[in-house]
């Protein structure tokens, strides 16, 4: 799942000298990535058993007819 830590902070091992400054005492996290197939991923063909397959995986001169495409299908690019 791509939203697993789509967040960032900027942390310091002390406050800052001129603004409001937070402590945290405590960091949880969690992760759902392993619930879901995944749905986007760069360079790879899904294959019929589930597993990807990387475009380095590919022969250079048989790779369109062995079925890699830069495309997800209609158009899309397959981020």
């Amino acid at each position: 799942m791509l939203s697993d830590g789509a967040s960032a902070v900027y942390l310091q091992n002390q406050p800052t000298p001129d603004g409001i400054s937070l402590r945290i005492d405590w960091i949880d996290i969690h992760s759902f990535a392993n619930e879901l197939d995944v749905c986007m991923y760069a360079g790879a063909n899904k294959l019929a058993d589930g597993s990807l397959k990387g475009w380095r995986d590919y022969n250079k001169n048989t790779a369109v007819t062995e079925g890699y495409s830069t495309s997800g299908g209609a158009g899309c690019p397959n981020f």
